[in-house]
């Protein structure tokens, strides 16, 4: 294709591979460049048909393909980034419960060796035994069955969820990858589509220009 009709319509100098500048019809059925193999075509998500990068609207659906694509990879990424928040919520939730937890635990093991100690200093053995033994299993029952429910109300956090903590992290991390799997595709459609209006736009532009000379 000449120089000058390039330069007359910008957007046929799409015309020529954008990774080697390799001579391609823009009409034809070829996916690929024939020389270094890249991709020539755009692909519509909403019924697959590829798509020279000249036109605005998929030659099969009539969608305007890359707008489509920036829609929904945009909303993807941004629901997955609402449940990652949401997830990130609830760890620092979960640390601060399990912060808790510790103290908990050292606060009433100090207060069972006092009340055990001063048992022991106050009370005969017979006395004082049932007493510690009496402590240790209200101390068992407390931090086992009833520490972590009160504390995850506390804290404003489901006690399921606490329980199904493992369950919630591979669901987090899931939820990640998918992410990672949009963001090129959604920068990819991003590109095509600020390609398209440089190209679009640049004749108006120039014609603009030859107006006002």
């Amino acid at each position: 294709m000449s120089s000058g009709l390039a330069k007359k319509l910008p957007i046929f100098s799409m015309a020529q591979c954008p990774n080697c500048g390799y001579a391609i019809d823009q009409l034809g059925m070829r996916t690929h460049c024939a020389k270094c193999g890249k991709q020539l075509t755009i692909r519509c998500i909403s019924c697959q048909a590829h798509n020279p990068p000249i036109f605005q609207f998929c030659l099969k659906c009539g969608s305007d393909y890359r707008m489509f694509a920036l829609i929904y990879y945009s909303d993807k990424v941004k629901q997955l980034d609402k449940q990652l928040v949401e997830y990130q919520h609830l760890y620092y939730q979960r640390a601060r419960l399990q912060l808790l937890k510790r103290l908990s635990y050292c606060f009433v093991l100090v207060l069972s060796l006092a009340v055990c100690y001063f048992s022991l200093l106050l009370f005969s053995w017979k006395i004082a035994s049932p007493i510690i033994l009496s402590l240790a299993l209200g101390n068992y029952i407390l931090l086992t069955k009833f520490l972590t429910p009160w504390l995850s109300r506390l804290i404003g956090i489901s006690y399921q969820t606490i329980t199904e903590w493992r369950q919630v992290s591979l669901i987090a991390k899931k939820w990640q990858g998918q992410k990672n799997e949009l963001q090129p595709q959604l920068a990819y459609y991003q590109e095509q589509f600020n390609q398209f209006q440089t190209y679009h736009l640049a004749p108006s532009s120039t014609e603009h220009d030859r107006e006002t000379c």
